[in-house]
This record gives C-alpha cells, structure tokens and sequence, in this order.
C-alpha cells in the first residue's frame, strides 16, 4: 500500500472537542508519531495532510475549512518544532523528520488525551525534562544522517526486504566490496552503539535485520 492510501486509511478526523485545548506543535508530534508507527515516510507533504485529515478544525483555512492551511503547518513543522525553538522534532522533507526524546514525551501525552484518558486531562510540557543536550541532538542527526537517510533504511520501512544486493549493504556501510572485514565490522558497530545511546528501538530492530542480511558480507557463513 502507497503512502497516499495509508494516510487515507489511517488519518482519520478526531472529534474537536478532543483535541481543541492542545496546541499546534504538540498535535504536530503526535502526528509524526501516527505516520511512523504505520511506516509511513515523514516528509512534509505526508505529515500536512496526516495533520489536515486528522485536526481539520485546527490545520484549515480561515474561511475555507475545506482546504488545509500549508503555512500554518510549514511554520509548526519547519519551525516551532526545530531543536532552536521548542527541540520536538529535527529533520527535513528530504530525509524524513524525527522527533526527539521531548517529541515524543509530547506524543504520548497526546494519545492518553485522544484516545480515552479523559477530556479534562492536558497538556503538561513542564513535566517533561528535555534531556536532549547539544550531544544528545547530535546523536539523532548522526542517526538521521547515517541510517535513517539511507536507501536500504527506506526500503526496510516499506517492508520491500526480500531481496537485498551486496551493493545496498555497502552503499549503507559507507564502504566499498574492498573494504576490509574488520573495518566494516567496527562501523557496524558503532552504529548500533549510537541507536542504544538514543533508545531508538526501530533502528535498533533495522540494524538486527541489517546484520542478518549482510552476514556474509562481515564474514559468516
């Protein structure tokens, strides 16, 4: 299933009353949250029509609520949520935006709000302890930079994995077919100590399956 028919199927209108006290980038982080769980690639064209499906009320035109308000979405998405303003989310329509740590503390609390928790219940960002330090951000750009950016990283999202050329599984390592075992082995590696270091559970489970498929190529039989 393309993306275009996932978003169709999966972004559907919340009531207003749900949503109608939580703020902008707040419902912008679930959103982020929404698309990625369904596998769904986090490029602005995605995420302005998943916000617009799901938060009509909030994402449309004054005046014409049938049509999505595009600026409003790129100053929330390009914007507020960048690392040097609110730090939710970092990225681009290129590679796919992401949300940090911050991010998705937001997007839990705005699923307890949609999905039952109580109407009552509301956003509370003074309870969420923004633990991405300059290091931390830089982890998730290296994560972006050096898996999430990749082809091989694309094509296991869309579950198209079976079949895999040895010249993916150097394109992802950065290396050449004349690239010693050992050097190989150690940036392997070091990319999964990066995806530990972010608790980025998804990549971590990527990079298992990378392992799998490139066995051959480290060595193994």
């Amino acid at each position: 299933m393309d993306d275009k028919s996932k978003l169709k199927k999966i972004c559907l209108s919340y009531d207003y009353n749900k949503y109608k006290n939580i703020d902008l980038n707040s419902l912008a982080a679930f959103t982020i949250k929404h698309l990625q769980d369904n596998k769904v690639f986090l490029n602005f064209e995605n995420i302005a029509v998943a916000l617009y499906l799901m938060f009509p009320t909030k994402f449309c035109m004054i005046g014409y609520e049938e049509y999505p308000d595009t600026n409003r979405i790129n100053r929330t998405v390009n914007l507020q949520l960048r690392p040097k303003y609110q730090n939710i989310a970092f990225g681009d329509s290129k590679k796919g935006y992401y949300l940090t740590n911050k991010g998705k503390a937001l997007s839990e609390q705005v699923e307890k709000i949609l999905h039952g928790a109580g109407l009552n219940l509301k956003i509370k960002k003074s309870e969420i302890n923004d633990t991405n330090s300059k290091r931390t951000i830089n982890i998730h750009e290296e994560i972006e930079n050096k898996i999430k950016s990749k082809y091989l990283f694309n094509k296991y999202l869309t579950n198209n994995t079976s079949e895999v050329t040895k010249l993916e599984i150097y394109e992802f390592l950065s290396a050449s077919p004349y690239t010693s075992k050992n050097v190989l082995k150690d940036y392997f590696n070091k990319l999964k100590d990066l995806a530990k270091q972010a608790n980025d559970k998804e990549v971590l489970d990527f990079l298992d399956w990378f392992y799998k498929k490139a066995n051959n190529v480290f060595g193994g039989k």
